[in-house]
C-alpha cells in the first residue's frame, strides 16, 4: 500500500519507519552473519529470509526510498542475489524490481556487478525470480518507463 507522508505521521512518523527498516537490516546482516559459523540453526536461516522478504516489501513504497538508499539496501539485494539458497535469490530480486521504478536508484544498480548479478538471474529456472530479473532489467534501461504512454494514432 502506498502510504501519504501525513499517513505516516498519523500512524507513529518516518522515523518510527526509517527505525524498523533499520532494525531489519541488522536482523538480515545478524543472522547472515551467523551462516559463518559451524553450527546455523533453522531459525537464523529463517530470519534471515524473513528480514529480506520484509525489505523486499518495504521496497514497493516509494515513501521508503530515502530511507532504503541510506541504509544501503540495494547493495544488500545484490549481494543476496548472488546466495546459494533460491529463496533468498527470489526476495533480493523482487526488491531490486521494486527499487526500480525510481530513477534515482538507477546508478546504484547499474554497475558492473549489478548487471551480471541481473543478467544471470533473469536465466534462473526459478519463473519468480527470472521475471523480477527482467522487469529490474527493463525498468533500468527502457527510458521511456515513467512516462506518459503515447497517443494512439
Amino acid at each position: 500500500m502506498f502510504t501519504t507522508r501525513r499517513m505516516l505521521e498519523e500512524r507513529g512518523g518516518l522515523a518510527s519507519r526509517c527505525a524498523h527498516l533499520q532494525s531489519l537490516v541488522q536482523q538480515y546482516q545478524s543472522a547472515q552473519a551467523a551462516l559463518g559459523t559451524k553450527k546455523v540453526s533453522a531459525a537464523t536461516v529463517a530470519s534471515r529470509k524473513e528480514a529480506l522478504a520484509h525489505l523486499a516489501n518495504f521496497a514497493y513504497d516509494p515513501i521508503n526510498f530515502d530511507s532504503l538508499r541510506r541504509l544501503n539496501v540495494i547493495d544488500l539485494f545484490l549481494e543476496a542475489a548472488s546466495d546459494e539458497d533460491a529463496d533468498v535469490v527470489d526476495f533480493a530480486l523482487g526488491g531490486l524490481c521494486n527499487l526500480t521504478v525510481d530513477p534515482t536508484n538507477h546508478p546504484l544498480l547499474v554497475s558492473e556487478d549489478g548487471q551480471a548479478t541481473l543478467l544471470k538471474a533473469a536465466s534462473s529456472a526459478r519463473e519468480t525470480t527470472a521475471v523480477a530479473a527482467l522487469g529490474t532489467l527493463f525498468f533500468l534501461f527502457h527510458t521511456t518507463v515513467g512516462a506518459p504512454a503515447p497517443a494512439p494514432a
